[in-house]
């Protein structure tokens, strides 16, 4: 009777602590979303609207160009057009849901490692990251990303190792980056198996392989056309010479660099979650690694210019691992804090100072959001510029005109118009 109450109990801590991080990420991302979502939104718009009106997968009439590097959010948007919904609306709302999704999922992996504490922590860490919320909510493919790879996390800690294989799949027809946590889950499925996954890895590829034959035989290439023209340096912008620090620099304006430093004494922890349960330990090292690795790969290849989408795949699989530590050290243990005396006190003045300092005005921002609103900057003004513009080209330029443009909204609101 003791241990059935006891595991209700445990049960509705759950349910009540993943429910309450997902109700809050609904609320703030649904005050918080954009005016007008990213320019580069305006590409795959355009792309998921012709898909829908039956041109096939193409930019302009006649041009089988792979230029929607994100071809599952692309094909998400065009059933959103078959059904009779708007594209720009349909995307804002994805977004918001995917990002209460996120919020949810990584408050729950935390809290079944670490227990209530750090399920918490977790949903407080990824709330009160701006840097996360700007991308999850700009109308992009990111935070597609990041659910899709935080399921692959979950799955992984519940050792449903098919249901992982069938999300990297996804993961990778949506994004190609998506390859960096292949390589991590690879490593971490050897860790649970002490084999290497070959059944995993032919779901994966299974899943992916129609996307790349049919890319190969339609665009002459699965590469999409972003991606060769940013390494090439063809797209005629970048910057004269890469910054390798852009990503760390950008951490530390965000005053995320604290939670770095949590999600790293994780590592310390490794052993004991290891002996606790080997799914669970595996979960940890993909939240640590992957990041590690998107961090590395984005710092040093020249993608023409630091997109700040570049970073939206880091913040929330560090949150996880740091709720854990921060959990984990807060929770007392005899055997962490006799072997890891000293770590142990510096990690909790960190937790005072580092992290509280960082994440304060985290928190004014989330208050500021629910009480007034999202808050349109001066780029985001910019933004609407282009959308304008999109829309009076839209109203007073012919079918047959061509329109020279960069810029996606433009390309997207005169959607009847060939771009040149």
């Amino acid at each position: 009777m003791k241990s059935q109450l006891k595991s209700w109990c445990n049960l509705h801590k759950v349910v009540i602590v993943v429910g309450l991080a997902s109700i809050m990420g609904l609320l703030i991302g649904w005050r918080d979303r954009r005016l007008v979502l990213y320019d580069d939104v305006g590409i795959t718009l355009r792309y998921a609207y012709r898909l829908a009106e039956g041109h096939g997968w193409t930019y302009n009439d006649n041009d089988q160009t792979n230029g929607a590097s994100s071809p599952l959010y692309t094909m998400i948007l065009a059933i959103c057009r078959l059904v009779g919904l708007d594209l720009v609306q349909s995307s804002r709302m994805i977004g918001v849901i995917l990002y209460a999704g996120v919020v949810g999922v990584a408050s729950y992996i935390a809290q079944k490692i670490a227990g209530v504490t750090a399920g918490v922590v977790a949903a407080v860490l990824v709330l009160t990251s701006s840097g996360f919320r700007a991308e999850a909510l700009s109308g992009m493919e990111t935070v597609l990303s990041v659910f899709l790879g935080i399921l692959v996390i979950l799955a992984i800690m519940k050792e449903r190792d098919w249901v992982a294989a069938v999300l990297l799949g996804l993961s990778l027809v949506n994004k190609l980056d998506a390859g960096l946590l292949v390589v991590v889950v690879v490593f971490a499925w050897w860790f649970l198996r002490r084999a290497f996954p070959w059944k995993q890895i032919v779901i994966t590829v299974g899943l992916i392989a129609p996307w790349f034959l049919f890319s190969w035989i339609y665009f002459g290439s699965p590469l999409p056309y972003s991606m060769t023209q940013k390494i090439s340096g063809e797209n005629g912008g970048g910057l004269p010479s890469w910054n390798t620090w852009w990503m760390f620099e950008r951490l530390q304006r965000e005053g995320s660099l604290p939670l770095v430093f949590f999600a790293l004494v994780s590592i310390l922890l490794f052993p004991f979650i290891s002996k606790s349960s080997r799914s669970y330990a595996a979960s940890i090292m993909v939240c640590l690694t992957w990041p590690l690795l998107h961090f590395v790969a984005f710092s040093f290849v020249d993608m023409g210019d630091p997109y700040p989408w570049y970073m939206g795949s880091l913040y929330v699989p560090l949150a996880v691992a740091a709720s854990v530590a921060i959990a984990k050290i807060c929770s007392g243990s005899r055997l962490i804090s006799e072997t890891f005396r000293v770590v142990g006190i510096l990690t909790m003045l960190f937790v005072v100072s580092g992290l509280g300092l960082a994440r304060w005005g985290g928190v004014g921002q989330v208050i500021n959001v629910v009480r007034n609103g999202h808050t349109v900057d001066s780029y985001e003004a910019f933004e609407l510029t282009r959308y304008q513009s999109g829309e009076w080209l839209a109203q007073n330029a012919s079918a047959d005109e061509g329109i020279l443009t960069w810029w996606g909204w433009v390309a997207y609101m005169a959607e009847q118009s060939p771009i040149a």
